[in-house]
Order: C-alpha cells, then sequence, then structure tokens
C-alpha cells in the first residue's frame, strides 16, 4: 500500500529489486511508482483497480497483502477501498493472522477516527486464508495461538512446499467432527519434481513456472 493508500500490485516491500530506483513502496506515492517500469520490460507497475479490471471476473485472483504490523489495519481498509466495487471471484491472503480474522469478520476491526471508535465487519467478500511462515515446531505453536487469538487460519491455508507434508497440515484436509475440512495450497512450486510432490500433499499449488514449457519462469 503506497503512502497515500492506493493499492499497488508489487511483491517486494522496497522497489530497489525490480525497478532502476529506490525506495520503500510504503514511503512513496501510487503516481510514484506507477512511472517506475519493471526490470527490462516497459510495464508500470499498476493500481490494483487496474489489474481487477484487466481481468473482469474471467479468472480468480488471489491477493496476497503484505504489510507490517504497526501498519496491517490501515493496509486492509485500502484493500477494502480498492475491492468495493470489483464483482469477480477474488480471496485475500496474508502471514498475518489478524488480517485473516478482519477480513473474514472472525474478530471486528476497530479503526480511530477522531478520537471516536469504529468497527469493521464487513470488509470485501469475506474471503480469506493464513499463509504459514514454515514448519518448524516453533512457528507451528506461534500460529495455534495466534489462531487461538484471532480465530481459525480462514478458508485456507498457504504451506511451505518443505512443510506441508506434515501431519499439523495433513490432517486439516479432512473433515474433523464439527471442524470443517481446511484447503492446503503449497507454494512456491519451481519444476515438475516439486508439482509432483504438490500435488500429492495439497489441494492447489502456487508456482512460478510454467510446467507446459518445463522451465522456471525468470
Amino acid at each position: 500500500v503506497s503512502s497515500d493508500d492506493e493499492v499497488v500490485v508489487f511483491h517486494d516491500a522496497t522497489v530497489s529489486r525490480l525497478t532502476q530506483q529506490n525506495g520503500k513502496v510504503e514511503e512513496m506515492q501510487a503516481h510514484e511508482l506507477q512511472r517506475l517500469t519493471v526490470g527490462t520490460s516497459q510495464e508500470h507497475i499498476p493500481l490494483l483497480q487496474e489489474v481487477t479490471a484487466l481481468v473482469n471476473n474471467r479468472v480468480p485472483i488471489f491477493i496476497d497483502l503484505k504489510s507490517t504490523f504497526f501498519d496491517a489495519r490501515r493496509d486492509v481498509l485500502a484493500l477494502a477501498r480498492a475491492l468495493r466495487n470489483y464483482d469477480g471471484v477474488y480471496s485475500v491472503m496474508s502471514f498475518d493472522p489478524r488480517v485473516v480474522a478482519w477480513w473474514t469478520g472472525e474478530r471486528a476491526l476497530v479503526e480511530r477516527v477522531n478520537g471516536k471508535k469504529i468497527r469493521h465487519r464487513n470488509l470485501g467478500n469475506g474471503i480469506a486464508g493464513h499463509i504459514f511462515h514454515g514448519g518448524n515446531v516453533f512457528k507451528i505453536y506461534s500460529c495455534i495461538i495466534a489462531w487461538k487469538l484471532y480465530g481459525s487460519p480462514g478458508h485456507f491455508l498457504a504451506v511451505p512446499l518443505d512443510a506441508v507434508h506434515r501431519r499439523f497440515f495433513q490432517k486439516r484436509r479432512s473433515i474433523r467432527g464439527n471442524l470443517p475440512a481446511t484447503p492446503l495450497l503449497t507454494w512456491t512450486v519451481k519444476d515438475d519434481v516439486q508439482q509432483k510432490r504438490a500435488q500429492k500433499y495439497a489441494d492447489a499449488s502456487i508456482f512460478d513456472y510454467d510446467p507446459r514449457l518445463k522451465f522456471s519462469i525468470k
């Protein structure tokens, strides 16, 4: 999210790796970001509204909201505004369990405006999932604590490929008592071997290669 609260479609927190400029995305205005070209192409960093207009509900969209701990509320509200008039199919995912809880309505997002508290419950379409950080025991228990505090991991769980086989995640793919099954996405798949692993342990994969072309997309 830019400094003037516009949602841009860009992976990194800074622009230095993918453009010829330096600076943090959150410290730049949208018009400054839109002027930058990506890599050696002539493509510019787009606003989310430009991408949704291009997609126009032809395919579902997964939106990975990247935000810092202190800016999460501002970023979620900016995302809700950016998607307000989009009727297509989309889902939000985040490493921050609060973002997932706010978007799904598990928890109200409380905003202070002129000293008054405003509670937001209905944000976008309400569909979201948690991106899991890793497979070690500490991170697993950290997520369990976060889910206890803020609610469930949402409608799906995105798990690193090297951890998706763990029983902690696999048992969530099945109905457990009154708990529904949680679909698993796994990331990041980069070749055919990894794709076979993803097909075995997950319901869908997040990839940066085209299996039809047999090589990684750079």
